[in-house]
């Protein structure tokens, strides 16, 4: 091995081209992955869990229980590998959550779950697809603060249009709302008119949930492939929703929901309230896509804030809540810094003992007339077949 690796250094002595070209790409390489590093403020991770969820609407946490959960339960409880289930049922949505065990291979245990799922044919017809993901977090690399003394729907259509121009912003993921509104379309049922068409409570949730369910419609084939289609229920305000039919008299009229019921836009109750100077408002978080520096993406979202501040009104008022760019570029600064210091000792160290060597070898000593004489590769030859013979006398360790 010593011979081989001799071999190699005289080659590369003697072959000063090759040597640079080999340094050359080895800086090469450094520098495109130093620009191609991805960059985050701190690590996305993965929990050892992992979830299956499962829109049920109108249902409630007890129907819920029965349809949803228990499934469920049953089909993961026979996979190696799965630790504890955790199971919550409320209203038009149940959860799954499966916590794995220390040495468990999180990603086969994901496609187990995620085939055994499939393989349920339990859940109601009206249940929505199961969503099967693991558990991560992630952090937002800036969040921005929204005041305004609005009423709740000015304030809704506030958010929404300031989260389109965020999500426009060039490396953005998502924008995230805390404290936001959340549109709710309430229903309110007159007694007397129900039991005049002589309906039920249930009569009206099925009819309902027929509505606004989407009906597979099958498959069309094209030249650049199938095409999936589906007829979609979704009614987004209070006036789709009040003309949803719900009986069929017998001379032909029809009785619509806003017959028998008050349809109103809403939003739902807030358990968290989020103000700025006395103002109404929300947080905004912005969070950034893979191979996208955080310091860029942050400079373009203050810069699109600062031209939203322009555009909107004065009672509006926008401003950086968090911003974790900055903490980001001071740690970046002190990994640098303490790179180029490292470095700096390196340099400084090799230059002090290469010149210690250097003078070593070429140190005469006398000892009394002993000769020895030792035979170095001299790396600076030009011809490799000629060696430098240095002669060391030792005389009780005096150089002359």
């Amino acid at each position: 091995m010593s011979a081989q690796r001799q071999g190699i250094i005289e080659w590369f002595a003697t072959n000063s081209i090759a040597a640079n070209l080999l340094m050359a790409a080895l800086v090469m390489g450094g520098i495109l992955g130093f620009i191609d590093l991805k960059q985050q403020y701190l690590p996305t991770f993965e929990a050892d869990q992992i979830t299956v969820s499962v829109t049920y609407n109108g249902a409630s946490p007890e129907e819920v229980e029965k349809g949803i959960i228990l499934p469920i339960e049953q089909a993961l409880s026979s996979i190696i590998g799965i630790d504890q289930l955790t199971a919550n049922a409320q209203e038009g949505k149940g959860e799954v959550l499966a916590k794995l065990e220390n040495d468990a291979d999180r990603q086969q245990l994901l496609q187990d779950i995620r085939n055994a799922v499939a393989r349920i044919t339990q859940f109601p017809t009206e249940a929505d697809q199961a969503k099967v993901a693991l558990r991560g977090h992630e952090f937002s690399i800036i969040s921005i603060g929204v005041a305004a003394d609005f009423s709740k729907p000015e304030l809704f259509a506030l958010s929404e249009r300031i989260r389109r121009v965020l999500l426009d912003v060039k490396g953005v993921s998502r924008v995230e709302a805390v404290g936001a509104l959340a549109p709710e379309i309430g229903i309110e049922i007159d007694p007397v008119r129900l039991l005049e068409q002589e309906l039920t409570i249930a009569d009206i949730t099925n009819m309902l949930r027929e509505a606004v369910r989407d009906v597979p419609g099958g498959l069309v084939s094209t030249q650049d492939g199938e095409v999936v289609l589906r007829t979609l229920g979704r009614r987004d305000n209070a006036i789709a929703y009040g003309d949803i039919p719900i009986k069929t008299r017998n001379d032909g009229t029809t009785v619509l929901l806003r017959d028998i019921a008050k349809v109103t836009d809403g939003f739902e109750e807030s358990k968290q309230i989020f103000q700025f100077n006395g103002k109404p408002g929300m947080r905004l978080d912005v969070y950034h896509g893979e191979s996208v520096r955080p310091i860029a993406l942050a400079e373009r979202v203050k810069e699109s804030v600062k031209q939203l501040q322009n555009d909107l009104p004065k009672t509006v008022e926008l401003s950086i809540q968090t911003d974790r760019s900055a903490r980001f570029y001071e740690r970046t600064n002190i990994l640098l810094s303490n790179g180029l210091q490292g470095l700096a000792l390196v340099v400084i160290a090799l230059g002090i003992f290469l010149n210690a060597t250097t003078r070593l070898l070429g140190c005469c000593f006398d000892t009394g007339g002993v000769h020895r004489k030792l035979h170095f590769p001299s790396f600076r030859r030009r011809d490799i077949e000629h060696e430098l013979n240095v002669c060391l006398y030792f005389s009780g360790g005096h150089c002359c």
